[in-house]
């Protein structure tokens, strides 16, 4: 794979009680859109990816996913768990 362009790391903003900021990713979203960025890189270290829950990895992905603008591009950082999810025999095609 071949990614060119500018593709920022992305935090992944949390409330006071622990929960995801699911709107403040949609507010961080619009805002690398704005600034006309390639696509975004997320949930690595900075994105706490791996202090998330399974089901609260899918729903920031998820999110992402329907925010983005088309043509935006999306890095995940989640090939650990891709493989994990593949090797448990989940579909991983889109």
């Amino acid at each position: 794979m071949t990614l060119n362009g500018i593709y920022p790391i992305v935090p992944t903003p949390f409330l006071d009680n622990g929960e995801i900021d699911f709107p403040s990713i949609e507010r961080l979203i619009d805002f690398m859109a704005l600034k006309k960025v390639h696509g975004l890189a997320i949930m690595g270290a900075l994105g706490e990816g791996h202090n998330l829950t399974e089901s609260e990895r899918t729903q920031v992905i998820n999110i992402y996913r329907r925010r983005l603008p088309q043509g935006m591009g999306l890095v995940e950082q989640l090939f650990r768990i891709v493989r994990h999810l593949r090797d448990k025999g989940y579909p991983l095609a889109a």
